[in-house]
């Protein structure tokens, strides 16, 4: 249960369902979008490639940051995908607004990042890697899915 101090009227949160309650969805900001075609640009005349590909392999990599103030909050996820025709990147952050000055423990706070931040940010990921792949003109990326369930978020208290 919330509980608040008596000095700045601070709301000490200790999970990601009560810093809910005081969050709001403000924006979506990209810092990054980037790719470069690794093969040539396919000719009019070439045959169709894709279909006698193999199975590409493909390398997915993900990186977050978090930050926050008592007011907001900010989730910064970088995706990097690596296939044989392309290298993308794709670097944008979910932000979050808060009612009341709240403070959350590191606990509550990687909780909240988990499943509420990252689950925000990365279709918009998502979306932005298959985008970037179509105009370059090669396969686009099949992004893998992510529950809620599937991040884990490994806290680190302030200072460290």
């Amino acid at each position: 249960m919330p509980v608040e101090a008596s000095s700045g009227g601070v709301r000490y949160i200790d999970s990601a369902a009560e810093a809910l309650q005081y969050a709001t969805l403000s924006d979506i900001i990209y810092y990054e979008v980037s790719a470069r075609r690794l093969e040539p640009v396919p000719s009019e005349t070439s045959e169709d490639l894709t279909e006698n590909k193999e199975k590409e392999e493909q390398t997915e990599d993900i990186s977050i940051l978090e930050r926050h103030d008592e007011l907001k909050m900010e989730v910064r996820c970088k995706l990097q995908i690596t296939t044989s025709d392309i290298e993308l990147a794709v670097d944008a952050a979910s932000q979050f607004n808060f009612s009341e000055p709240i403070e959350m423990n590191a606990s509550a706070r990687a909780e909240f990042v988990a499943k509420v931040g990252i689950m925000a940010v990365y279709p918009y990921l998502r979306e932005s890697a298959h985008a970037v792949a179509s105009k370059l003109r090669v396969e686009p990326p099949l992004v893998s899915l992510i529950s809620s369930g599937d991040v884990s978020v490994t806290p680190i208290a302030d200072g460290e």
